[in-house]
C-alpha cells in the first residue's frame, strides 16, 4: 500500500491483534499506521476495525477516530473512508486511553460516519463508562 491504493470496490475487514506478550510501542505503531492508511486514502473500501486479543492498545484510539472522520473537502462526508462504506468497529482487548479517546476523535473529525451501525465492547471495563458522554456526541452527530 506504500505504492497505491485499494480500489473503493474491494471490502476491506482489518483486524489488530496487539498480542498479550507485545512491547506496547508495537500497539502504538499499529494504531498510527492504520490511521496513516486511512489519511492517505489507501483503504477506501474499509467496512470493519477489530481490535482483538489479550494484549492492550497503548495507541491513540483518538488519531484513528478523527482519520475516520477526516474529510478532505471540508464538507460533513468523509471521503478517506467511503462514506457508506464503514459499518463495525469492535474492541475486545485493554486501551490504556479507554474508549473516550476513540468517541472523542471521531466526534472532533469534520465529517461523519452515516453507514456504522455497529459498535462492539464485548468485555466493557470500568474505565471505559467515561465514554458515555462522548458517545453521545458521535450519536448526535452521526
Amino acid at each position: 500500500l506504500g505504492m497505491g491504493c485499494l480500489s473503493p470496490e474491494v471490502a476491506v475487514d482489518l483486524r489488530v491483534d496487539p498480542g498479550e506478550d507485545e512491547v506496547d510501542d508495537h500497539g502504538r505503531a499499529a494504531v498510527q499506521a492504520l490511521a496513516a492508511l486511512i489519511r492517505n486514502r489507501k483503504v477506501a473500501g474499509l467496512r470493519k476495525i477489530a481490535f482483538e486479543g489479550g494484549g492492550r492498545i497503548e495507541g491513540s484510539l483518538s488519531d484513528l477516530g478523527q482519520a475516520l472522520t477526516q474529510s478532505d473537502d471540508g464538507g460533513v462526508s468523509t471521503r478517506l473512508v467511503g462514506p457508506h462504506a464503514f459499518e463495525e468497529i469492535q474492541i475486545d482487548c485493554e486501551t490504556v486511553e479507554g474508549l473516550s479517546g476513540l468517541f472523542n476523535g471521531i466526534a472532533s473529525g469534520r465529517g461523519c460516519l452515516p453507514s456504522l451501525d455497529t459498535i462492539c465492547v464485548p468485555n466493557l471495563l470500568e474505565q471505559d463508562f467515561v465514554a458515555a458522554s462522548p458517545l453521545a456526541e458521535c450519536i448526535t452527530k452521526g
